[in-house]
Parts: structure tokens; sequence; C-alpha cells
């Protein structure tokens, strides 16, 4: 009899132990779930413009006038898109915008191609000016020949107080 007690009380303490962890995770998870919702944004793009499709990124959590890295992908609300829109920082204040004898653009010493005159729809979009980027403004750019980004006047350079924040692609 007294063993048949013995191992009920070592059954309810090991029951307690299970819900105190229990709750101990589950607390943790809703900890960090609420500090990624908070900081952290997980981005998928749907056009064929850059390279990756997925993308976690550190939200801004108000604005400032901090450069973002050279490299690194932004998010951003654009206007004449009238959505969201991530891209690659190619440029920051003071990088140099140039182009070549064979019309293609330079952000300093990297050639981003030559810029088309029609957009994929047929309209006429204009090649952004050579010059230094000003400050509070960044280049933004993505490989794909096609893609519509800071290499035309319609799209710009992009505020940097626009970014709602940088990332890495991860797929």
């Amino acid at each position: 009899m007294k063993l048949a007690h013995v191992s009920n009380i070592y059954k309810q303490l090991r029951c307690k132990k299970f819900i105190k962890k229990l709750i101990l995770v589950t607390t943790g998870m809703v900890i960090f779930y609420n500090i990624a919702a908070t900081h952290i944004r997980f981005v998928l793009s749907v056009t064929p413009s850059l390279p990756y499709r997925f993308f976690v990124i550190h939200k801004r959590i108000e604005p400032t006038l901090r450069v973002p890295s050279m490299n690194s992908y932004v998010l951003f609300y654009h206007p004449i898109v009238q959505t969201q829109v991530i891209k690659h920082v190619k440029g920051i204040p003071g990088s140099k915008l140039w182009y070549d004898d064979a019309g293609k653009l330079w952000v300093d010493e990297f050639c981003v191609g030559k810029p088309h005159t029609h957009s994929r729809t047929g309209k006429h979009v204009n090649r952004i000016q050579s010059g230094i980027i000003p400050e509070g403004y960044v280049f933004v750019y993505a490989p794909h020949d096609r893609s519509f980004d800071s290499r035309y006047e319609e799209f710009g350079l992009i505020p940097i107080q626009a970014i709602q924040g940088a990332g890495i692609a991860v797929i």
C-alpha cells in the first residue's frame, strides 16, 4: 500500500513540474512573439525584380535620419506604385551617379545598367540625372533588367525617413 501511495505522489510531482515547464515555455513564446511583432517583420516579394523572395526586416520604431548600410535591403512605401517595396541600397548620400559612353548608369564604381526609355507597359520613363546623392536620400536598385527603381526619375531617390525597415534576404 505504501508503494502505491509513493508512486502517486511521484506522478503528481512530475505532473506539477510538467505544468510549470509548460507555463514557462508558453510565457516565453508569448514574450518572444510580442517582441518580434514589435521589431521584426517578415516580407515576401512577389515580383521577379530581386533574386530572393523572403526577407526578414528589422522595423524602425520611429523615423530617423540614420543612413541604411550599403547593400542592405530596405522596405518603404512608394506613392507611385502605391504599395510597399523592398529594394537593395546601392547609393548613399555622397555617392556619385554617372553615365559612361555606352549609356550605362554607375553608382560610384557599381554599374546598375542602362536605363530603358519605356516601361514594360510602354509608358515613357526618364533616366535619373547624373550627380551626387544628396543628404537624406538613398539610391535603391534591383538587379532585374526591367526593375522599376532609382534608375528612373519617376521612381527617384528614396528619402531615408520613408524607410520602414532594413533587413536581410533569407530565401
